[in-house]
């Protein structure tokens, strides 16, 4: 008994467990991780006893495997930046947003957290994106009169799978400094 895939990118060669003369065998095989599609596979059984009287010396059957998954979002790199003490709305571009290669249709969205709450509170990062947009606006209000660092992370998140390897979720983070 053998098997191949028509997809060996995605499906390497197929693994068949069987001992003459039993009823039952076992095939198996894993996708390969991160890659997603189909392929068809064939398991063929061969039993040598030749094609006499019409007899038939193999069998095949196929069967077509989609291997469902989700490339990571993505999202442009943030640089560090510094603005001066109570600088209002400070307003940074997000770019590249897109929800990933190979991607269909999947909704995407972005959002932005504070580390330090007493610099940059919850209310003073706000995120403004429509999907399927490749671009938005991160607008930054600090605390009043506040001085020091904060790290932003933004996170941009799409509705695919996490099935077989696959990741929905991707994060950039920089440092906001007020002087």
């Amino acid at each position: 008994i053998t098997a191949s895939s028509s997809n060996e990118a995605l499906i390497p060669v197929p693994v068949v467990t069987y001992t003459s003369p039993g009823d039952e065998g076992t095939l198996t095989f894993t996708p390969v991780e991160g890659q997603f599609g189909t392929s068809i596979v064939t398991v063929t059984v061969n039993d040598n006893a030749g094609i006499d009287n019409e007899g038939l010396d193999e069998t095949t059957t196929s069967f077509l495997v989609t291997v469902l998954g989700n490339f990571p979002p993505q999202i442009n790199e943030l640089n560090n930046i510094q603005i001066g003490l109570n600088e209002p709305n400070v307003a940074i571009d997000l770019t590249g947003i897109t929800a990933g290669v190979a991607s269909d249709g999947e909704i995407v969205s972005v959002t932005a957290t504070s580390s330090n709450q007493e610099v940059i509170s919850a209310e003073g990062v706000e995120v403004t994106y429509t999907n399927p947009s490749e671009t938005g606006t991160l607008t930054i209000n600090p605390v009043t009169d506040a001085l020091g660092e904060s790290t932003i992370t933004v996170t941009v998140t799409d509705d695919g799978t996490t099935d077989n390897g696959g990741v929905n979720t991707t994060q950039e983070t920089f440092v906001i400094r007020t002087i």
